[in-house]
């Protein structure tokens, strides 16, 4: 499922970055309210306006998160189920969404962005497992 991007997807992606940017220092990373599956999905909202993370506020803990993730199929399983079959790391371009080591982050085009306790961590895209168009 290719979902429509707004014409202005990328400022808005750019403008979403600049505020987490600030907030991870500032409140941290928190499972269930701020963590990797949250930053894509508000990701998504941001480009596209529609929001496929239904798990919203239903895990607190890192136990939690990992128990949801199982039913789901792990990290690859809860994004395929909302954005349809995964492609290879190579495939992803700018605003999609990448896997690598069990954590989702956002392609940038050659790096990709993680979340970190410290803001973010920029990682080289063809490192990812795999990636979801969005």
């Amino acid at each position: 499922m290719r979902l429509e991007r707004y014409a202005d997807w990328p400022s808005r992606l750019n403008a979403y970055l600049a505020a987490v940017q600030k907030k991870i220092p500032e409140e941290g990373l928190d499972y269930g309210t701020f963590d990797c599956v949250v930053f894509v999905a508000d990701a998504i909202v941001e480009m596209t306006g529609e929001d496929l993370f239904k798990a919203r506020g239903k895990y607190k803990t890192k136990i939690g998160a990992g128990r949801m993730l199982k039913r789901l199929g792990g990290m690859e399983g809860a994004l395929a189920s909302v954005l349809g079959p995964n492609v290879p790391a190579a495939m992803a371009a700018h605003g999609d969404i990448v896997v690598l080591d069990g954590a989702c982050g956002i392609c940038m085009g050659r790096n990709s962005l993680y979340l970190s306790d410290g803001g973010f961590s920029y990682i080289p895209t063809l490192k990812a497992e795999c990636a979801f168009h969005v």
